[in-house]
């Protein structure tokens, strides 16, 4: 089983590279417009809530920097399919737009959405993920999943001196995010001999369901050393579960959270460490790298935009502050400061 995981890792690694690097037809010349106005619509993906707030910061600060560039937002009603989101996009280009940018739901799915869109000579970008082809010079703005989740690893393997029990819970398995992160925590996993994988519970679709999986974890594994929870669902569920078993202190717990919220549970001990990416990073990239190819002509390339482990070592350091609570004027790591 182990070789069959790794085999899987390594796989979602090389996917990821070819995303990365970008495959396909390339956008039509786009002339260089120093001065007039341009129109930006960026659609979200499968975000919402605080996650959804923080990449509509992000894509605003940066439209705030040329006063001739509009921006239009347009959030997904959840439950959003592909379907729903090419007809948005779609709908979108026709509406008429300078420039697109939106988080692809599935990279196979939207690809040859993506391909319609520089045939018109819109000028694109994606953040959070890429389609797969994508377009050669079309860039992506989004976190590696893969070397975050095995730095994560790294954490926990650090901390357990490279021998214990660990337990892994993931409330989407068929997201390809949460495939991405437990290949690079699997890898890490795997690098060390003296850890063994105790538990992988899946398909939790609400907070309770997180709790009673978590609970589950614990009970069923007394000699417990580590839990990962590979999202927010997992992450919130795993922190109230040790909260009631009182396990804090006895079992390591590190968590995933794209909007920083579970922060304040490494503050309080429940959580050692919480990994938080920078969705306002993600969206002011993308809108910015749009602007900079109207604007200039410049072709951006694709941007790790990072993740922050947070642990109660560097809560209180400058860049975890800006990157929980960022605005224009303080804003995330990577992000130059707008007025």
């Amino acid at each position: 089983m182990r070789k069959t995981v790794l085999a899987s890792a390594v796989a979602v690694l090389v996917s990821a590279t070819t995303v990365a690097c970008g495959s396909g037809e390339s956008m039509k010349p786009l002339p260089g417009r120093s001065k007039g106005p341009i129109a930006v619509t960026v659609v979200s993906g499968s975000a919402t809530g605080a996650l959804l707030g923080l990449m509509e910061q992000g894509a605003r600060c940066a439209v705030q920097r040329d006063p001739e560039v509009s921006l239009r937002w347009v959030p997904l009603p959840p439950p959003a399919d592909v379907p729903h989101q090419a007809a948005v996009v779609r709908d979108e280009l026709a509406r008429g737009t300078d420039a697109l940018v939106y988080a692809p739901l599935d990279p196979d799915g939207m690809a040859r959405t993506s391909v319609e869109i520089t045939k018109a000579g819109v000028a694109l970008a994606n953040f959070e993920a890429g389609t797969e082809p994508r377009p050669s010079d079309v860039p992506v703005f989004g976190t590696d999943d893969f070397v975050a989740a095995r730095r994560a690893g790294e954490f926990i393997t650090g901390r357990l001196l490279g021998t214990g029990q660990v337990a892994v819970l993931q409330a989407d398995p068929v997201r390809p995010v949460t495939a991405q992160r437990m290949a690079g925590f699997t890898a890490e996993m795997l690098r060390n001999p003296g850890i063994r994988l105790v538990g992988d519970r899946g398909g939790l679709p609400d907070h309770a369901a997180a709790v009673a999986a978590a609970e589950r974890v614990l009970a069923d594994n007394p000699g417990l050393n580590a839990l990962f929870a590979v999202d927010e669902v997992g992450t919130a569920g795993a922190a109230e579960a040790i909260r009631r078993t009182g396990r804090g202190g006895a079992v390591t717990v590190v968590g995933w959270d794209d909007t920083g919220r579970q922060a304040a549970e490494v503050r309080t001990g429940v959580l050692d460490g919480v990994v938080v990416a920078n969705p306002f990073r993600m969206t002011f990239e993308a809108v910015s790298a749009v602007i900079a190819r109207l604007r200039r002509g410049d072709q951006r390339p694709s941007v790790d935009t990072g993740t922050i482990l947070v642990t109660d070592q560097n809560l209180r350091r400058p860049e975890v502050a800006t990157l929980l609570a960022p605005s224009c004027s303080t804003p995330p790591p990577g992000v130059p400061s707008v007025p």
